[in-house]
């Protein structure tokens, strides 16, 4: 082959570990679990930043489908700190938002009841 039809492999300076594939060449798309740990964030995290329009998933998937990301936008992400502030407030308020419902469930209050009242 022609030398100048030669295509070469761009180097990447990634956490290899981060992307169980060849360790030469990162995948072109990432899971959840991979873009999570990428960025920085619990796997759990990754349908909230979707949700709040901050992480796009490739193609149009449907709601209950595996969500893929593309590794060069996850990985340009990663070092802009003003996408990070805001990722890390979006799930800060949401689990802020979840665990303030769990805990208002739990400290329900339940009345005695006496006989006069379930005679009424």
């Amino acid at each position: 082959m022609p030398r100048h039809l030669q295509i070469s492999r761009p180097s990447f300076n990634f956490p290899l570990d981060a992307c169980p594939s060849d360790a030469q060449f990162p995948p072109a798309r990432l899971n959840p679990e991979q873009a999570a740990r990428i960025l920085g964030f619990q796997p759990h995290d990754i349908p909230v930043l979707v949700a709040a329009d901050l992480l796009e998933p490739l193609g149009k998937p449907a709601g209950n489908a595996v969500k893929y990301f593309a590794a060069v936008k996850v990985f340009a992400l990663c070092y802009e700190e003003k996408w990070l502030n805001k990722a890390t407030d979006v799930v800060y308020g949401h689990w802020k938002t979840k665990n303030a419902h769990k805990s208002k469930s739990a400290t329900m209050v339940v009345l005695p009841t006496t006989e006069a009242s379930l005679a009424a």
